[in-house]
């Protein structure tokens, strides 16, 4: 049976010098589509600073510059002007933060102060000096220690929680 030396079976060699298909050679370009907003370069949009402590990961120090805060591991620290505090059920903070918004399945230990909504999911314990603007907990989430409202806040809303789903206790 006769084989083809086309390229169209992948087996053969095209274009003139025996090169065959190289994609590096190939020029990449973003295509506009007609009557959609234009494509944004990489660098043109805007991503928020957002760090991920992981499970295994134990850190400890201040954060600063810091958007979005997600912590599924061990955090020993402060953290001061964050726009939102996320501690999943595997995660423990000790420490001091302030933040805009903070949601809490796992372990929280310390001075919090939440411009916004402080919510504590089933599972989560908040304990130390906590103020907040708005506070939710929902049924199995633990709050103690001293409380106050801040007078005057603006609930913040939370964004949504990270795109893999959250292990609940």
């Amino acid at each position: 049976m006769a084989s083809s030396s086309n390229g169209s079976n992948g087996g053969g060699n095209a274009g003139a010098g025996g090169q065959g298909f190289r994609p590096d050679v190939l020029q990449r370009r973003v295509m506009d589509i007609p009557g959609l907003p234009r494509r944004q370069s990489p660098a043109e949009v805007e991503t928020p600073n957002k760090l991920t402590v992981s499970r295994e990961v134990s850190l400890s120090g201040e954060i600063a510059e810091c958007d979005h805060l997600v912590v599924h591991g061990r955090l020993d620290g402060r953290v001061a002007g964050a726009e939102s505090l996320e501690i999943s059920a595997t995660g423990q903070f000790k420490g001091n933060a302030s933040v805009d918004a903070a949601s809490v399945s796992g372990r929280f230990e310390g001075d919090l102060q939440v411009r916004g909504r402080l919510t504590v999911h089933d599972g989560g314990n908040v304990s130390g000096t906590i103020a907040y603007g708005e506070l939710m907990v929902e049924p199995g989430g633990r709050v103690s220690g001293q409380l106050s409202h801040l007078e005057g806040a603006t609930v913040m809303p939370m964004p949504e929680r990270g795109d893999a789903p959250v292990p609940r206790r």
